[in-house]
Order: C-alpha cells, then structure tokens, then sequence
C-alpha cells in the first residue's frame, strides 16, 4: 500500500514539475514586421501588446526591446524572417526555447481594422511548433441593438486569445519526450496472393506515451486505417490486379503536440496471377511410337519452368480410358525431385498390362494451379506364342502365331530340327506374325526351338521342344472327308 502511494506521488510530483516549466517557459518576442506601413514596416506596440498577453497567460517573455540590440548586432535587416544561425545565437544569449515571429497584415485604429499572423519556432532545431492567422474589421461587426462599439483594442485583445488558445497545451506536450513504438509481432497473409483477392495484416505493438491520432498501413496508393481489436491492430484491403510485390508500412500519426510521423516498414506481400509451368520427365522407360514403355518401374521427375513457390501438389494414376485413379499421392510444400511407380495400385498390388495416364497437379501459394498429364504403357510379361501341327498324309502343316503386344518387338526366331538336330527351317522376324509351313515327306519326329523378344527384356526361349502333330481321322459311319486334329503348343 505504501509503494502505491509513493508511486502516486511521485509520478504527480513529475507532471506538476512539467506544468510548471512549460507555464515559465521562454518566449523571445522579436519586433513585428508591419506591411501595413510598407514593405520594411515594423511595429514593436503590437508585438509589447502580445508580449503582455503571453505574460498574463503565465509564459515567461523576452519583451522586444530586449531583442533589439542583439538583432542589430546580428546583422537582422527583417524581424519577420530569421535564419538558423540567428535562433542559435538568441538561443545561447537570452536562455529560450522558443522565438515568436509576427506579421501586422493590416492594421487601421479608426475603422477599426486588425489582422495579424504569428509563428513559434523552437530554438533547438529551428521547427515551426505553433502558428495562426487572424483578421478583425468593425464593418463586419455589428453589435447588439447598436448598444456598444467594437474598439481596435478589443479586436487586438481577441486576437491574441484566437491566436494563443491552446500553447499552454502544446508546449507541454513539447516538454515531454515524442512517444515511442515498439512492434512486436506482424501477422500477414497471404504473402501470396492473386489479384484481387483479401488481404489481412495484424501488429501487436507497444506504445509508450499518448495515443496516435491516425493508425493505419500504407500501401503506397492506398491509405488503410488499422482498428483495435484484442491485442492486435487489424487491416483488411484487396490485392491490386497488377502482378509484383509490395511492401506495407505503419504510419502512426500524432497531431497534437508534437505532429509527428512514425513510418515503419512491416512486410512484403506479392500478387501473383500467373499458374506454374510443370514439365514432366519420364526416365527408366522406352520410347515406343505410342508412348514411354517400362517393365519393373519408371521414374518421373517434375520440373517448374518459372521460379514459383509451390504450395501443395497432388499426383494421380489413371486407367487409359478410367475417370477413377488407381494410385493418387498428395503433399504439402515443394515437389519432391522424383516418383517411382512400380505398375502398382495404392494397395502394392500389379496391375494389368496396358496403357495408363500419369497426372500431376501442383498449386503455388497465391492459389494458382496447373497440371501435366502422360501417358504410359506398362508391360511386364513376354508376347504370346503359339505353335499348331496337323499331319494330313505325307504332309505336315505347322501354324505359327504371334499375337499383337502393346510394346515393339525386338526379334524372334523358329527353328525347326529333324531327329538328328539338322535345321530344316528357320523363320526370324520383328514384328507378330501368324503363318503356316508345309512339310512333306519329312520324319514325324521334328522338334522346334523359339526365342522371342521385346523391346523392354520380356522374353521367351523353348528349346528343342517336340512337335507331335495329330493324324486326320475319318469317321466312318458317317462317311464324311477326313477332319484333321491339332496338336498345340501355346506359351
């Protein structure tokens, strides 16, 4: 309770000692300069007569006859006008803070007539704190009933109240020291945006000393004011159209007392209305006229044609002419440099042979998204073969077939050997084939070696395989031509 009371005591003993230094504070008062009289007019009556009235309001004045000789020694041709040397120097002579300049812009004590304008600089650093203009005349002026009349010393008395109201205020908020900002947090997205779309900023800041005037963020052609809401300052805008980056910068405003400006710069954000460019690499596969082959895996490597910041992608596997994904793989953040695919479905089974469509989809973090799609044959499995013999008297009719594969051939070879191992035929070719060989006269004991061959390693070797042929049959009871039975090989 004690400590209570000492803080309160102290901090009142501070503003009393404030108060009172600005109520004493000093005020050199410089000759006016009179355009009523001319362009080097000087009036020292109206600058006593404001003299005596900043006096009365407490201040403590320097009167212009004080003034005098330091201006004539200083070289001063105009009272009106002085520059930093001479403040400096009337500074260090009489121990003021403050110089007061005024102008007579009119002045008629029978009509009557007054207008004046004073500024206050302060010594220091030479800058306009206080300033006003005023204009009296006894033609606008029309009394109640006729009853009274106005007098210049009336209009010279409210002149200086319209002039001076509020200095007691203003040179005690000078007194103190300008306020201080401390930001401590920026909350800002999206730091990516497209055209147009909201925008939202939040700062956490502390402030010591009066409140702003005016808070917001300058967007450099738009001005957005800031509200309090909890411990945060918020503001809302929508992105420009044009694509770039932006800064956004809090300008805190106080125009009172000091009139001071603070300028701090928060963050950057960028427009961003253009979709990334993917490319999609395909490696571990063959190139066939219809599209990239593979047989175990195939790898697959994305690559962004322009330096965007990719967000979150997504990667899907579909059948050739399916609209339902068999694989489909998501992630946040950056791509990652490649994907294996094994010719599985999400559950690790294999899948069919044949063609299927690869698409990536990527998004950036404005939101812009674009995707790529290939295609791919998978085939892990040899190309069918098969062989048929039918023996019709002497005759021998061996059928070959290879049927069509979804990948090239790379070659295949028959060769058809007597019991002895001598070749009595030998086919080879590149391409599936169904053909048939007539052999007469020959041994019924013939066997065949076959290799065949795709492009992607899928293979078939049958070595030294026998051909047993099937005699033609007739059925007797019904007398009909003789009808011949197959033997196949099929593999």
């Amino acid at each position: 309770m004690l400590k209570r009371v000492l803080n309160k005591g102290f901090w009142l003993a501070i503003l009393i000692l404030l108060w009172a230094a600005v109520a004493r504070a000093q005020i050199i008062v410089l000759p006016f300069e009179d355009l009523s009289k001319g362009l080097n007019g000087i009036n020292i009556e109206i600058a006593r007569a404001v003299a005596d009235y900043l006096s009365g309001e407490g201040f403590q004045v320097i009167y212009p006859e004080e003034v005098i000789p330091e201006l004539a020694r200083l070289r001063v041709k105009s009272p009106g006008w002085v520059d930093r040397v001479v403040a400096r120097e009337l500074m260090q002579k009489f121990r003021a803070r403050y110089i007061l300049l005024g102008t007579v812009l009119e002045m008629d004590r029978q009509e009557p007539l007054l207008g004046l304008s004073v500024r206050i600089l302060r010594t220091e650093d030479f800058r306009l704190i206080w300033g006003g203009t005023v204009s009296y005349t006894g033609k606008d002026w029309h009394p109640l009933l006729g009853l009274k009349k106005v007098t210049f010393q009336d209009f010279l008395h409210w002149s200086c109240e319209r002039l001076f109201a509020g200095l007691k205020e203003e040179l005690r908020m000078q007194s103190m020291p300008p306020p201080v900002v401390a930001v401590d947090e920026v909350l800002l997205r999206p730091r990516s945006v497209r055209g147009g779309e909201r925008v939202e900023c939040a700062v956490r800041l502390r402030i010591s000393g009066p409140p702003p005037d005016k808070m917001g963020v300058d967007l450099g052609k738009r001005w957005v004011p800031l509200f309090k809401q909890g411990a945060y300052y918020l503001a809302f805008w929508k992105a420009p159209k044009d694509e770039g980056r932006y800064p956004v910068n809090l300008v805190i405003r106080w125009e009172k007392g000091w009139r001071i400006e603070k300028r701090i710069f928060l963050a950057t954000y960028r427009v961003d209305n253009t979709p990334p460019e993917i490319e999609l690499r395909i490696y571990r596969a063959r190139q066939t006229p219809e599209a990239p082959a593979f047989k175990n895996y195939v790898e697959l490597r994305p690559y962004l044609r322009n330096a965007d910041h990719i967000s979150r992608w997504l990667l899907q596997v579909f059948p050739e002419n399916g609209a339902q994904p068999v694989i489909s793989e998501e992630g946040l953040g950056k791509l990652p440099p490649r994907f294996i695919w094994r010719g599985t479905d999400a559950s690790g089974h294999p899948l069919r042979e044949g063609v299927y469509r690869v698409r990536l989809k990527v998004w950036d973090q404005a939101g812009n998204s674009s995707w790529k799609e290939t295609k791919l044959i998978f085939v892990n499995a040899p190309p069918k073969a098969e062989v048929k013999a039918v023996k019709d008297g002497n005759k021998l009719k061996i059928s070959f077939r290879i049927a069509p594969h979804p990948v090239p051939l790379r070659g295949w070879t028959l060769e058809i050997t007597d019991e002895k191992g001598r070749i009595i035929r030998e086919l080879k070719g590149e391409d599936p084939v169904n053909r048939e060989l007539v052999l007469k006269g020959l041994s019924s004991s013939l066997r065949y070696t076959l290799r065949l061959r795709d492009v992607l390693g899928n293979r078939v070797i049958v070595r030294n395989r026998k051909i047993v042929p099937v005699v033609m049959q007739a059925k007797k009871e019904k007398k009909k031509p003789k009808k011949a039975e197959e033997w196949v090989s099929e593999f």
